[in-house]
């Protein structure tokens, strides 16, 4: 373990050998931007294969589900291998930068180090907004929270100060990704205070909290803070603390530290196979809704989480971890990531964190966030689908059709509920045409 006291800004810099090491010498060509296709002619729904990768975290593995269910199939995507690839923290950005993945669940900050050697890596999609984010203490400790403290009466910044202050001491156990020390930073820079931190992975986070070895963490999945919340940890300070009583300026250190997490892709697979990246988000999306309909679906997640994660969490477990830390966000809802000028508007953010990158010489001068984020393009794709396809429904609307016709609209139909309006365009399209 690598022990050190944390305070401010030079926080970032503890893990970043370990986020750049994934990234391979030799910049790779110029990827800027995503380049839209046209839909494929015809009516057959073509077979196409992703190598997926899943992490050990609730939000990185929730695709296991749309692989039991069918749903990945239901667009023709063929997974290889089937179940999926297992990836940690240490392995995703290099599998991807080496073509042996096309897709992975992701926090895309962890991907951005990669820009001082390749711009291999674009993010595609978000999928929540990560509300986990916690420092917690054993509840021997006796410590106050930030939101006891707010109750008293107490302005933000004293009543971070208080917070943290009351740690010294203490070690705060953290896991090695470089994102984990934008919580940490700005919790210290908001409270005029600092931690002693300590490297210790989630999984052996949740060893030594269960054997009473340390007494406060920082996890990095929301299962393991749950597990400590469950064991009767006290959450001294969250994310969701700091987005509900922070102010929100600017250059507010607040901005770093939303964590949306979702979906990071090889930049020539994407521009390579479009069609496909739409029709694999559809599924997502897909899933998102299914899940909010139906809780007991996350019991076909819960037992690959435990096997790579090392938790011991039911279905009801992931349910809690899921409404609690992160929902799943819906096709719709992605306005909020970017349009408008919601709190969870990606530019802010990312342009936030690459500067914090860049003063901290973890990134070089000159990356833009929409050099990397490539989801709201691949969005706006599917929303233009989803428009065209609503003008020729309402065209349809009433129209007499051979059964042929009709059987081929209801089809449609059943891909525009599936949010894949790539395929629904296409169907109605030829319907029309007829």
């Amino acid at each position: 373990m690598t022990h050190r006291r944390l305070h401010r800004a030079g926080a970032l810099a503890l893990a970043v050998g370990l986020a750049v090491a994934a990234a391979l010498p030799g910049a790779a060509a110029d990827r800027d931007r995503y380049v839209p296709s046209t839909p494929e002619p015809g009516i057959e729904i073509p077979e196409s294969t992703i190598r997926l990768g899943l992490k050990p975290y609730a939000d990185n593995s929730f695709y296991v589900i749309a692989m039991k269910k069918g749903w990945f199939d239901d667009v023709g995507i063929k997974l290889s291998p089937a179940e999926g690839i297992s990836l940690t923290e240490d392995n995703t950005n290099a599998m991807i930068i080496n073509n042996n993945v096309d897709i992975s669940a992701q926090f895309p900050p962890m991907s951005l180090p990669t820009y001082r050697t390749s711009d291999a890596i674009k993010q595609i999609m978000f999928t929540d907004v990560i509300l986990s984010g916690s420092i917690l203490a054993h509840p021997s400790l006796g410590f106050k929270t930030f939101r006891d403290f707010i109750a008293e009466g107490m302005p933000f910044a004293d009543a971070m100060h208080a917070t943290i202050e009351q740690t010294r001491g203490q070690t705060l156990y953290a896991p090695s990704p470089v994102v984990e020390r934008v919580l940490e930073d700005a919790v210290a820079k908001l409270a005029d205070s600092s931690f002693d931190l300590d490297i210790m992975e989630d999984a052996q986070i949740l060893v030594a909290a269960r054997a009473d070895q340390i007494k406060l963490a920082h996890p990095g999945g929301a299962p393991i803070v749950y597990s400590l919340l469950q064991n009767g940890w006290v959450q001294l300070v969250s994310t969701e603390d700091l987005i509900e009583h922070a102010p929100h300026t600017p250059d507010s250190p607040l901005l770093p530290t939303i964590q949306i997490v979702g979906n990071v892709a090889n930049a020539d697979f994407v521009n390579n196979n479009q069609t496909t990246v739409l029709r694999f988000m559809s599924a997502v999306w897909r899933t998102a809704d299914e899940i909010a309909r139906d809780g007991s679906l996350l019991d076909l997640q819960a037992p690959y989480l435990n096997s790579v994660a090392g938790t011991s969490l039911t279905g009801d477990d992931l349910r809690a971890t899921f409404e609690n830390f992160h929902p799943l966000t819906t096709f719709e809802d992605n306005a909020k990531y970017y349009v408008g000028n919601s709190l969870l508007n990606y530019k802010p953010i990312y342009d936030a964190l690459i500067h914090e990158y860049e003063k901290n010489r973890i990134l070089p001068e000159g990356v833009e966030a929409d050099d990397f984020i490539w989801g709201g393009a691949l969005w706006q794709d599917m929303m233009g689908y989803r428009e065209k396809a609503d003008a020729l429904f309402a065209k349809l609307e009433g129209a007499e059709l051979p059964q042929d016709k009709q059987d081929l609209l209801e089809k449609a139909r059943q891909f525009y509920a599936w949010h894949d309006y790539l395929d629904a365009y296409r169907l109605v399209s030829a319907v029309s045409q007829g």
